[in-house]
């Protein structure tokens, strides 16, 4: 929501992650939307809670094409209801963010900030920021609400007992289990939706 919105009584906070393409494969590309829904418990001015966790997996069809033509993400796959979900023991253990090898492997993190990019004191706030809430057992603290879903992906959502948000992050847990993308946004001690201190997104690798 944009910051002023404070009438607004739901809100979905949507993680998108496009999933890396294996060299000389020639397989479809795919990304992965996790899907956050909020409402607010008490009206306009109480608090939020989560009514639920929306996932899905989309086909990309082709470039986008300014309407003159149907193309995108497109359906016509199998369904992922009925997929086994994350389990907690695979997101066990110990991520840093990746850095490129000397043979183009995998990419650099990538922070996108909210704030005083392009300092030290950034860099560092980036590495907080999308640090996962999940501790080495793949557990959560408590307060913290987890969802472990199909497809490698996973939810986890951090609101005050007032129902301020605090914390949303999403991530998926790539192919082979030895790296993830991870969605980061935490939020200012008000808990209001648009008040966003740091946002990141970041490839890593378990140790």
């Amino acid at each position: 929501p944009a910051a002023g919105d404070e009438h607004c009584t739901q809100v979905q906070l949507e993680h998108c992650f496009v999933l890396p393409q294996q060299q000389q494969q020639q397989q479809p590309r795919f990304r992965v939307k996790v899907v956050q829904n909020f409402k607010r418990a008490w009206g306009a001015a109480g608090g939020w809670r989560l009514t639920g966790v929306d996932l899905h997996r989309e086909k990309y069809d082709g470039p986008y094409t300014g309407k003159r033509d149907l193309a995108g993400c497109g359906g016509g796959q199998t369904g992922i209801a009925q997929q086994q979900p994350l389990q907690q023991q695979q997101l066990a253990g110990n991520w840093t963010a990746a850095t490129a090898g000397p043979d183009a492997g995998p990419q650099p993190s990538q922070l996108l900030l909210v704030g005083a990019v392009g300092t030290s004191a950034a860099a560092a706030a980036g590495a907080a920021a999308v640090a996962s809430c999940l501790d080495a057992s793949g557990a959560a603290a408590e307060g913290v609400t987890v969802a472990l879903l199909p497809l490698g992906a996973w939810s986890a959502v951090e609101l005050s007992a007032e129902g301020r948000l605090r914390r949303a992050e999403a991530g998926v847990l790539l192919e082979g289990g030895g790296g993830r993308l991870v969605s980061v946004r935490r939020y200012s001690e008000g808990g209001d939706m648009a008040g966003v201190v740091e946002a990141g997104l970041a490839l890593q690798c378990k140790q």
